[in-house]
């Protein structure tokens, strides 16, 4: 699951990150933030999705290769997939747009 490949997920690290963010980019006040806006906050709902399933212990664990697997890591990760598409094609129609 690449929101916790190579460390430990921290919720107190991320504590504000994405309101943060949500303010910078309205700051700007240009409407072609308007879907980057909605690409965070389903980013953000994405998260929170793997925290609670994470908190509600649905992954394995496998011995041999010391590894947690998340029970649904493949669709959480095609849902991150489809979240970085978006995102991807949201940035290049921005900076065309220019």
């Amino acid at each position: 699951m690449a929101f916790f490949e190579g460390g430990q997920f921290s919720k107190q690290s991320a504590e504000g990150f994405i309101p943060d963010l949500l303010r910078r980019i309205e700051a700007i006040g240009d409407p072609r933030m308007d879907d980057l806006t909605g690409i965070v906050n389903d980013g953000k709902a994405l998260i929170d999705k793997a925290v609670a399933e994470r908190n509600d212990q649905k992954y394995t664990y496998d011995q041999e290769k010391d590894q947690y697997t998340m029970t649904n890591g493949e669709a959480l990760q095609s849902e991150a997939q489809a979240l970085y598409n978006r995102y991807a094609q949201w940035l290049e129609n921005f900076s065309l747009s220019k």
